[in-house]
């Protein structure tokens, strides 16, 4: 009888495969459009219909679970891998607005430990689809498994599994309280991690405030200041106005992360030493990016493409010594590039200030 049972799921799941294909598709890029539309931040989405050897070795190894093939629930199995531990209670209260939920038949991993344990965590819903004129209806019968966990969580599924520790049988006391000791860690680090996102999107959104107030100067200059300064701050978009009106392109974002290691080389150290440093270089910038502009012949210009400019006016006209420039070139350039440019700009420098106050003295380098 038993062979008889196992024969009967493989076989069958043989001739209808290419039905548990078609459910994987539509039920993957719905998934997937769920997490797009509510902007859900994830790491993957994996999915995968089970192979039929897979299959035979499972019913073979739990000889007596099935009775058919309606019994098995993951022939159809999804992987979702959330960077956040809410962003996986979000999920699988959406999954709810689009699929049918066996509750019966899902598990809360973490809620299945003792209050003194630790371990696996993860949501393994049992799901089908709906039965609506959206879908085939042959398809509306068939289970599939959508599992939840956040990075951690899979890094420890993985260990655990690569191990060989699913169970305690056979463990010896030792190893079985250090993988509970290792997975609290881990436990209290996806909770740390929700608390550093959260204190990040404060720290963003005070910054929003600031800037629209006006009370941004005290501001340190970080990558979060930085961004939201030439995003909000209407000094600066001033700047980009004119310079559009001027040069006739395109102004378009682009990533500015690195210049705070630059802007902090030349002083900058919060928000109003920026505008400080606009104020005193604008007119010497836009004129910088003209010629660059017609040179090149562009018609779009980046923010980056502002910045880099802005600190080479700002090396200009701040009487920097070849050497201080050349060390402030090093930060983003090679050093045989580094050396080409230095001695370019220095000498631009020592022509601006023969022209425009011919007794002044550079700065002494400082070594």
């Amino acid at each position: 009888m038993k062979q008889t049972v196992e024969k009967k799921i493989v076989d069958e799941f043989k001739k209808t495969r290419y039905r548990y294909e078609a459910l994987d598709k539509i039920v993957f890029d719905k998934l997937s459009s769920i997490i797009e539309d509510k902007n859900y931040f994830v790491m993957d989405i994996a999915h995968r219909v089970k192979e039929v050897d897979s299959l035979r070795q499972k019913v073979h190894k739990k000889t007596g679970k099935y009775s058919s093939i309606r019994d098995i629930t993951d022939l159809c199995g999804y992987r979702i891998i959330c960077y956040f531990g809410d962003t996986v209670d979000a999920i699988a209260s959406s999954l709810a607005e689009y699929f049918v939920i066996d509750t019966e038949n899902s598990i809360d991993k973490g809620k299945n430990l003792m209050a003194t344990e630790f371990g696996y965590a993860s949501l393994h819903y049992i799901c089908s689809l709906p039965e609506n004129d959206e879908y085939p209806s042959d398809l509306c019968n068939i289970p599939f498994e959508v599992q939840i966990r956040t990075v951690l969580q899979h890094a420890w599924a993985e260990i655990e599994h690569d191990l060989g520790y699913k169970s305690d049988f056979g463990v010896p006391r030792a190893i079985r309280r250090e993988f509970s000791r290792v997975a609290s860690l881990l436990e209290v680090a996806d909770e740390r991690f929700v608390g550093l996102r959260n204190g990040t999107n404060e720290y963003l959104m005070d910054v929003r405030t600031k800037i629209a107030n006006g009370e941004a100067n005290d501001l340190p200059l970080d990558q979060v200041t930085l961004k939201e300064y030439i995003t909000r701050n209407k000094r600066y978009l001033r700047v980009v106005d004119e310079a559009k009106k001027i040069l006739h392109v395109e102004v378009i974002a682009s990533d500015i992360s690195r210049f705070v290691i630059q802007l902090d080389y030349l002083g900058v150290k919060t928000l109003g030493d920026l505008v400080m440093m606009f104020r005193k270089n604008q007119s010497y910038l836009i004129g910088m990016i003209k010629e660059k502009v017609e040179t090149m012949d562009l018609d779009i210009v980046t923010t980056s493409m502002i910045l880099r400019y802005l600190c080479r006016a700002e090396l200009v006209l701040g009487k920097y010594t070849k050497g201080q420039i050349y060390r402030f070139l090093l930060l983003s350039s090679k050093e045989d590039s580094a050396e080409k440019s230095a001695n370019i700009i220095s000498e631009i420098s020592a022509k601006y200030w023969a022209e425009h106050a011919p007794a002044s003295n550079p700065v002494e380098e400082i070594i």
